[in-house]
């Protein structure tokens, strides 16, 4: 195989892998950041649990004042949820996108990979086709008689 061909075989197998290898590691950075984001909002939640006990606790008949509390801190746990669907729909979008991107990268790297095996398959055919015409017409030299003509030879075989 010439060294262009093979260049471009190695090089196309190479970028198949790194769209692979770049999808997962963009899965891997997305479930980090997801799982950061779950634990803090975990932490978040119980902190404000936390407070409203203290609340309670330092105030036990302060019934108004522990239902606003309560209140808020359902208010801002929502909005934390809505924040949190937000931020997952953002991120399949972003898997979506970065999937179209693997699947484009990975096809265009095995055409290229398909298609210098073709290059080197026709050449090989060509080259060897050419190898058994030449063995064929020393062949056929090699068996002929002083002054025969290859219709002789052919008649006499």
């Amino acid at each position: 195989m010439p060294e262009d061909r093979t260049d471009r075989f190695l090089t196309s197998i190479n970028q198949g892998y790194d769209a692979m290898l770049d999808a997962l590691r963009a899965g891997n950075e997305r479930t980090y950041r997801a799982s950061k984001i779950l634990i803090d909002e975990a932490q978040t939640g119980q902190r404000e649990l936390v407070d409203l006990g203290r609340r309670w606790a330092e105030a036990p008949l302060d019934v108004i004042g522990f239902s606003t509390a309560l209140v808020e801190s359902l208010t801002r746990s929502q909005g934390r949820m809505l924040d949190l669907t937000r931020i997952w729909f953002d991120e399949m979008a972003q898997v979506q996108k970065e999937s179209r991107d693997v699947i484009q990268r990975v096809t265009s790297a095995s055409r290229t990979t398909v298609e210098v095996a073709v290059e080197t398959g026709r050449s090989l055919f060509s080259r060897a086709t050419e190898e058994v015409r030449s063995a064929a017409r020393a062949g056929v030299r090699s068996t002929r008689r002083d002054g025969e003509t290859p219709q002789e030879t052919a008649a006499t075989a």
